[in-house]
């Protein structure tokens, strides 16, 4: 028993000794100091990448998100103006007679008169009919120039400006005439129409054309008897009435009070408003300039004419390099030069609605002047006309667009190109709260005038 005993003590101490010989009670399981240091600054170095990873990111999709704003407020701009423009000169069912001729074109209306630019007058100043063959109607497009041939502000008419809101200086006006797209009512029947708006009806009836074209009607809601082809004198059979529109397009400094968001914005005088609608918010410069198909004054005998004016005849308009007094052979000649008699005459340009050059209104309402000139107000000139805003065939307009917010730290030094005319970017961030500069857009676009052009083009021989 004692030998069975002390061999198993044996070798129970025999284990006890190989376990103790592979446990060292100081030794500590995991990472030194050292390590750990080294795996926190590696730690600190990945995560300060990534965050500064993530603030260019959220910086990126800012300036994507404002860029993109920018783009669809410019093309919003661009294409709300676009689509009255290319209605401008729309009038219902009525197309003047006998071409060009046969229409008194009337330029400054009551817009232009202070303190009565944006009411209901403003709309049938100029729509008469003379009863003899001539009519007298309002031209389609009007606009008023802000910017001088640098590019710098120069002042508008008063009497146009001080009926629009919150007017942001520098900035152009355009203004749209025409009539809507459908007619008010079918049978144009008694109380159908809005007293405080202007309405033309049209007639087609035989015996009325060339003495009683059209009547405009205002402050009544009863349409005149104009009828319709056939001459019918049932109160169904009455012409079509179509209400007449203005529409003003401007640039407010501010979208709601106080906020100084430039905007553009358009007021409808259909019925005497002066309230504006907001089409665009960060619109801080509107410009315009106009395609000239240039018309000039008709041709007379006997009647003393400049050296370089132009005078129209036919389909064709000439001018005159010495100036003189007329004969009585009007020009119809193609080329070359050739004498009326007592002046003579170089064809000058075909009246058929395509564009031989481009202009931009001058400080006089009344008038255009060709690019690169610096008086504009002359009648020598081949334009030759008080008033040739009749002769629009085509607009280009601009719109600059900012951010909505200054970029800190950032200058802009940019010039923005806009037609014929380039305006600095101190310019436009004058428009803006001090603090930085903005970064902004520009976008341009060219639009017929189809009425007019369309109306030219179907006279061509």
């Amino acid at each position: 028993m004692s030998i069975m005993g002390k061999s198993n003590s044996g070798q129970s101490g025999r284990r006890r000794r190989g376990a103790s010989a592979n446990f060292h009670p100081g030794a500590q399981a995991g990472f030194t100091l050292a390590e750990v240091l080294v795996a926190m600054g590696i730690a600190m170095v990945l995560l300060s990448a990534l965050a500064g990873l993530f603030a260019s990111s959220v910086n990126t999709r800012q300036q994507v998100d404002r860029e993109g704003q920018k783009i669809e407020n410019a093309r919003f701009s661009i294409e709300t103006m676009a689509e009255d423009i290319r209605l401008a000169g729309f009038w219902g069912n009525y197309t003047p007679a006998g071409r060009w001729n046969s229409v008194q074109w009337q330029a400054v209306s009551a817009l232009e008169d202070a303190g009565s630019g944006c009411t209901a007058a403003a709309l049938t100043q100029g729509w008469t009919n003379l009863g003899t063959g001539t009519v007298r109607i309002p031209v389609p497009i009007l606009g008023f120039e802000a910017h001088d041939d640098g590019g710098a502000t120069q002042t508008i008419d008063s009497g146009i400006t001080s009926c629009l809101p919150n007017y942001l200086a520098g900035t152009d006006v355009l203004v749209i005439r025409r009539a809507k797209t459908a007619a008010v009512t079918a049978d144009a029947v008694a109380g159908t129409l809005t007293a405080a708006k202007t309405y033309l009806q049209v007639s087609a009836c035989e015996t009325e054309i060339g003495t009683n074209d059209f009547t405009v009607t205002t402050g009544s809601t009863s349409p005149t008897g104009l009828r319709r082809l056939g001459c019918s004198a049932l109160a169904a059979d009455r012409a079509p009435v179509w209400e007449l529109l203005t529409h003003i397009y401007y640039v407010a400094s501010e979208n709601e009070s106080g906020d100084n968001i430039p905007t553009l914005k358009m007021i409808d005088t259909s019925a005497g408003s002066t309230t504006p609608v907001t089409i665009a918010p960060h619109v801080v410069d509107l410009h315009l300039e106009y395609g000239i198909d240039p018309s000039g004054y008709q041709w007379t005998a006997n009647t003393v004419v400049l050296a370089g004016a132009g005078r129209r005849n036919l389909d064709r308009l000439y001018v005159t390099a010495a100036g003189g007094t007329t004969g009585i052979a009007a020009p119809t000649h193609t080329s070359g030069t050739a004498s009326d008699g007592g002046v003579s005459w170089t064809p000058y340009a075909l009246i058929e609605g395509s564009v031989d050059a481009y202009g931009r209104a001058t400080t006089d309402p009344e008038r255009l002047m060709p690019n690169g000139s610096t008086t504009g107000t002359a009648l020598t000139d081949p334009w030759g006309g008080a008033t040739n805003w009749q002769d629009v065939m085509s607009i280009k307009l601009w719109v600059v667009v900012r951010d909505p917010e200054v970029t800190k730290a950032y200058t802009n030094s940019k010039e923005f190109v806009l037609g014929s005319i380039s305006v600095p970017a101190a310019t436009l961030n004058a428009r803006g709260v001090s603090g930085g500069s903005y970064r902004y857009k520009s976008s341009g676009s060219t639009i017929k005038v189809v009425n007019m052009a369309g109306r030219r083009e179907d006279v061509v021989p």
